[in-house]
């Protein structure tokens, strides 16, 4: 995403938005459920609940990058992409 970086991603996920985004032919989601918040890869469960999005987002790393550079490196591409 060009226009979307990571202070945008926080912004977000602090109104209570879900992330829905594509990364190296994977589908990957940040969700929440009443258990908490959570990182899916093509839709399976890979972290462990957390109480704050902020703090999810984190510890995530794809490929060894976290999701700041790769969401301010403008890697993620536009085709699925969502804020819901």
């Amino acid at each position: 995403m060009k226009n979307y970086d990571y202070k945008l991603l926080l912004e977000d996920l602090g109104e209570g938005r879900e992330i829905e985004f594509k990364y190296n032919e994977a589908s990957y989601g940040i969700v929440h459920f009443s258990e908490g918040w959570f990182f899916v890869a093509d839709n399976k469960r890979i972290s462990e609940y957390y109480k704050n999005p902020h703090e999810l987002v984190e510890t995530i790393c794809i490929g060894g990058k976290k999701l700041e550079e790769l969401f301010n490196g403008g890697v993620i591409p536009d085709e699925g992409f969502y804020i819901l």
